[in-house]
């Protein structure tokens, strides 16, 4: 795709971006409440730095500084950088726009990315089966939010709750989404056995 922004501009709005989630994430809880959270996982990060990314005043995010702050909101790092999964585009580079769930993708090593905004999995015949893999690795792992998120409903806690919540939607469009593109190439998936918002999903991906 065509020039977003310039380099400068697209390196601010990315730690922009992580820091509005991060706000968003947090609810009511206070910047001093994030850092000591991050503290407790063994890397605290200052709370005059959250409260910069809190103002989109801040321009560099350390690696070290963004893994922790997942780690400490309990969502995916994934979830911080591309925060409007599935289909909400984002800019994963300055002069290239794609669907968010492609540029996670393309993060986690899945597909290339190609100058015009699609993507190319290596090729489909040599990593159907590994797919097919992921998938049922990704949808154990929506059993288990799942689990979590009735077990955090029986204790109340509320940010717990928020969390594990958090999880089962985005595993619930990440099992959808893996499943629409194997069926697509012809990979027979059982759609019965998984939950009903993953096969609504499915449809909707599958009906063109």
């Amino acid at each position: 795709m065509g020039n977003i922004e310039s380099s400068d501009e697209w390196d601010v709005a990315t730690v922009k971006r992580v820091g509005s989630r991060l706000k968003l994430l947090r609810g009511n809880k206070s910047a001093q409440w994030l850092s000591d959270r991050t503290a407790e996982l063994g890397y605290r990060v200052p709370t005059s730095a959250i409260a910069k990314m809190d103002s989109g005043h801040r321009r560099v995010l350390q690696l070290a500084e963004f893994l922790v702050l997942a780690a400490a909101l309990k969502v995916p790092p994934a979830e911080l950088l591309y925060p409007d999964l599935p289909d909400g585009e984002v800019a994963v580079l300055p002069e290239l726009t794609v669907k968010s769930i492609q540029a996670v993708q393309w993060l986690s090593g899945e597909v290339e990315l190609l100058p015009d905004g699609q993507v190319r999995h290596p090729d489909v015949n040599d990593t159907l089966t590994a797919r097919a893999r992921n998938l049922v690795e990704l949808i154990g792992q929506l059993e288990w939010a799942n689990l979590r998120r009735t077990a955090a409903t029986g204790t109340g806690a509320e940010s717990d709750l928020d969390a594990a919540h958090r999880s089962v939607m985005f595993l619930t469009g990440e099992v959808a989404y893996q499943a629409a593109e194997l069926i697509k190439d012809g990979y027979r998936v059982d759609v019965a056995r998984l939950p009903l918002a993953v096969r609504e999903r499915i449809e909707r991906l599958t009906e063109n």
